[in-house]
């Protein structure tokens, strides 16, 4: 059997068929050892490929001063796009004991929870797309062999950075799907989370590793127009997609704060009320520490972490969405005015 490089068993990650490794990662497989030097022409195939064009056509694809700076960011952006595929499949397979552990048994809803992230046909067809839309142009400006080429090389490299884009839909998708089920979350006394802090940490993660990805494409890239759209919907649609897949566990985890403040009130209430009316110093030290114990318990429970998400990430991802789309938008400003 292959080697994929990946020590994932072949256990399912949720009840259902199990999960293969990443398109990437097959291929990488596939084509066998020493693995960086295939890594190294997947990631620089596609520059060569438009030096070879240009020298051959004649054909300027990218303003004087550009080429060199776009060559730089795409080739990162695949890098990156390689080792986060390899990255947030381990993680998600690392997830299967606390998806046992908060899905009920026979729920469902969470069988075969991440469907869909191995993919190789979606991947391939956006990727088809995607050098149909950056490259044709080109070969229909000038038929060759070279721009023809070019076509294909934009369609191999461009596979890396789409197949991690891919996998962050499919991945924040099923977190969602997982905000359907009926969990069985954790006791807020031993984890302010209730058990979700692991999955908001991997949405943020995977938005943290597609903005690195992005900037410097979004500060070096081409600034044409379909490439400041493309990168500004990408990043919006991407931090839209990671509020919405975690919004449903956090309604589950504000219902269940609610009825934790409420037992806890209660609780503090009834040792309360045991001290009897007027209350006397007796009385108040014989109670003294149920009083304490229930007005411990529902600080704790107040301080329940209403998102899988803390105040913390939710600040960075902000910083973050504001800063790439402000350099994205000047960048493409700037070049129109000849700077």
């Amino acid at each position: 059997m292959a080697d994929h490089g990946l020590a994932v068993s072949s256990a399912p990650v949720a009840e259902g068929l199990p999960l293969q490794p990443p398109l990437t990662e097959r291929i990488l497989a596939r084509l066998g050892r020493p693995r960086w030097i295939w890594i190294a022409l997947w990631v620089t195939g596609y520059q060569l490929s438009i030096i070879v064009a240009q020298a051959q056509t004649g054909l300027r694809i990218f303003p004087p001063g550009e080429d060199l700076r776009f060559y730089a960011a795409w080739g990162f952006l695949a890098l990156v796009g390689l080792s986060a595929i390899r990255t947030v499949f381990r993680d998600v397979a690392g997830l299967q004991p606390l998806l046992d552990e908060l899905i009920p048994p026979g729920e469902k809803a969470g069988a075969n929870l991440f469907r869909g992230l191995d993919s190789t046909w979606g991947p391939l067809t956006i990727a088809l797309l995607n050098a149909m839309l950056f490259s044709l142009p080109e070969f229909l400006k000038s038929p060759a062999p070279a721009t023809a080429v070019l076509v294909l090389a934009n369609f191999v490299s461009g596979i890396p950075a789409i197949t991690f884009l891919w996998m962050y839909v499919v991945l924040l998708l099923a977190l969602n799907r997982l905000g359907t089920v009926g969990l069985t979350l954790r006791p807020f006394q031993i984890d302010r989370s209730l058990g979700l802090a692991r999955f908001g940490a991997l949405a943020f993660k995977v938005f943290v590793l597609l903005a690195a990805g992005s900037i410097p494409m979004a500060f070096f890239g081409t600034p044409d127009l379909r490439t400041v759209v493309v990168n500004i919907g990408i990043l919006v649609g991407a931090s839209a997609l990671l509020f919405v897949s975690l919004h449903r566990m956090h309604r589950q985890v504000v219902t269940a704060k609610a009825a934790y403040v409420a037992q806890a009130r209660r609780l503090y209430a009834e040792a309360y009320a045991s001290l009897g009316t007027p209350v006397s110093l007796h009385a108040l030290t014989a109670q003294a520490a149920s009083l304490n114990a229930a007005e411990a318990l529902e600080r704790r429970a107040s301080t329940i972490q209403e998102w899988p998400l803390d105040e913390g990430l939710i600040a960075r991802l902000a910083a973050i969405v504001t800063s790439l789309t402000a350099a994205i938008l000047a960048r493409f400003l700037l070049s129109r005015v000849g700077l």
